[in-house]
């Protein structure tokens, strides 16, 4: 049986457990995510976004502090893949030709079918047929250029398309010879490519490689790996791409071959990571929304003990028109603006860095809007007026601003005018 690619792994209900699977079989339901690994609702119409113009670091589910690239969205305690190739070069087709002497090198792309059932497998074959000197060899090869001193390791999936045969795997100080069968196989060669940052599948005279090779190589991956506890291969992301997971690496390896497994779930997950003042977004579109009685639940992990100005959620059409919820000194406000006259639901909270809140509200158009800190409600108002409903922020004002210094996950949305009792079990 062919080795297929993992996918992303998300769990229905996330690390909730029974009282978030029972929320998600209620009929009124409009709007799930889950935001431990990925900001793409899992109930409610998409897609999510995210803008940030620069970099920032969160924190993985190894303690690590990962460096995030430009627009990525960051998971709090979650597991980071990233694939470190620049876009293209995770295939290698567009790698280059190592020939020497009699040798020859053909490839073609998107030849046949991949581990991940697309035909994007690329076929390569090389020859050294008659050779007679070690100067006769053929191979690809890339030099991804990864600085010191950094750890890396690289993989690839590979099948033979004419029997068993022997190749060398060039992966920095150490270069493996490895048979290749008409299975496909990942292969992870066993070195720190902080020193030779190459990538290289090859033949080459004087070593017991075959003569000639006919191939499949799809999943080129090279991973940053320094400080992390394993040092094998993770899920396959594609180039200049990277994925969160809400398990550790289950992958296992043995003589040079990749096994993929189940990892461990992992507990410790707070979120979506929003950083005080800066300039990340998520914008989450729903469609179908009521313009009232509108029920909600986030999970809040405060970074700090800030008292700035944060929103947590915000719906903006404009200055005068807007819901959301916002955390300023030491009080958490629900906020219906509505032709320009706030209507605002309140409740005491002094934020604590590294404590979770869970934070429930309802907007009615019976008993108008309140708003709930870990079970216990607080001073609502009574206004019933329609509020209007565009597209929301989780993080931010609604309006890409004042976002707040925390990770968020557990994002619920329902079409309904809940009870309290409800809303306190949320």
């Amino acid at each position: 049986m062919d080795i297929v690619a993992p996918s992303l792994r998300i769990p229905v209900v996330g690390n909730e457990g029974e009282a978030a699977l029972a929320g998600l079989m209620d009929p009124d339901l409009a709007f799930y995510a889950p935001l431990e690994t990925s900001l793409e609702p899992e109930i409610g119409i998409g897609p999510a976004t995210f803008t940030r113009a620069s970099g920032q670091n969160v924190v993985d589910h190894e303690g690590l502090s990962i460096a995030l690239d430009t627009n990525e969205a960051g998971f709090t305690g979650a597991r980071r893949v990233k694939n470190e190739y620049i876009a293209g070069y995770d295939d290698i087709y567009n790698w280059q030709d190592h020939i020497g002497g009699i040798g020859t090198v053909v490839a073609t792309q998107n030849y046949g079918m991949a581990p991940d059932g697309t035909m994007t497998a690329t076929r390569l074959q090389l020859s050294i047929s008659g050779a007679t000197s070690s100067s006769d060899l053929a191979g690809k090869l890339i030099n991804h250029g990864l600085a010191s001193p950094d750890s890396k390791i690289a993989s690839w999936w590979i099948r033979s398309l004419s029997g068993n045969v022997v190749v060398r795997l060039n992966n920095g100080q150490q270069r493996p010879d490895v048979t290749v069968t008409e299975q496909w196989q990942r292969f992870q060669p066993p070195s720190d490519l902080s020193v030779d940052p190459v990538s290289e599948i090859w033949l080459r005279y004087g070593y017991p490689t075959s003569e000639t090779v006919d191939l499949l190589v799809w999943g080129c991956m090279v991973e940053k790996t320094t400080g992390q506890a394993k040092q094998v291969a993770s899920e396959f992301a594609p180039a200049s791409t990277s994925k969160w997971f809400n398990t550790t690496n289950g992958n296992t390896v043995s003589s040079n071959i990749v096994t993929e497994g189940s990892g461990t779930l992992l507990t410790g997950i707070k979120g979506y990571y929003s950083e005080e003042g800066a300039d990340n977004r998520q914008v989450q579109k729903v469609a179908n929304l009521t313009t009232n009685n509108l029920c909600g639940v986030l999970s809040v992990t405060w970074n700090d003990a800030s008292t700035t100005l944060g929103w947590l959620i915000g719906d903006y059409t404009d200055a005068n028109n807007y819901w959301g919820i916002f955390h300023l000194g030491t009080t958490l406000t629900l906020r219906k603006r509505i032709a320009g006259v706030n209507y605002d639901a309140t409740i005491a909270l002094t934020r604590v860095g590294g404590v979770t809140d869970k934070i429930a509200f309802r907007l009615s158009s019976t008993t108008g809007i309140a708003i709930w800190l870990n079970g216990t409600k607080g001073t609502g108002n009574a206004n019933t007026s329609a509020v209007t409903n565009t597209s929301f922020e989780i993080g931010s004002d609604g309006n890409g601003a004042n976002q707040i210094g925390a990770s968020i996950k557990l994002s619920r949305l329902y079409h309904a005018d809940k009870s309290d009792s409800f809303m306190s079990s949320l």
